[in-house]
């Protein structure tokens, strides 16, 4: 863990400091004073803050675009949420009203039958009548 940390100093510092490439890791680390030492760890944590700000703006970025863009699907889905209600209202409708249409067609042809049915009785009750009227001899 130790030489990952130093490995990652090293590369650093050459990242930060071109002109130190040239010396070996033995020999970067070997010749460290303790001044050396708390700059390099300063330099260290400059280069490791910007590298994690860097991060954190490309994030913050991929986050924004994403966040956009639901918004944009969102509206949309909005938009077709109303179009499905309006839909769903006028085929509702539609519905009531062809219902209504089959009870009228159906309570006419059922009155048809029923008149039919009625003729003869009428006929009967017509010849009826007038005997119920006349006075009893």
């Amino acid at each position: 863990m130790q030489k990952e940390r130093d490995k990652l100093r090293t590369d650093l510092l050459v990242q930060k400091n071109p002109e130190i490439d040239g010396l070996g890791n033995s020999e970067l680390l070997e010749s460290k004073s303790p001044e050396n030492s708390a700059q390099e760890r300063l330099l260290v944590f400059e280069l490791a803050w910007k590298k994690e700000k860097d991060i954190v703006s490309k994030e913050i970025e991929k986050l924004r675009v994403s966040i956009q863009t639901l918004c944009k699907s969102a509206l949309s889905l909005g938009k077709v949420m109303d179009y499905i209600q309006e839909d769903v209202d006028a085929n509702k409708l539609q519905l009531q009203h062809n219902e209504n249409k089959q009870h009228v067609e159906a309570q006419q042809k059922e009155q048809s039958i029923t008149d039919c049915a009625m003729e003869p009785l009428e006929a009967d009750l017509a010849e009826l009548e007038p005997l119920i009227k006349r006075p009893a001899r």
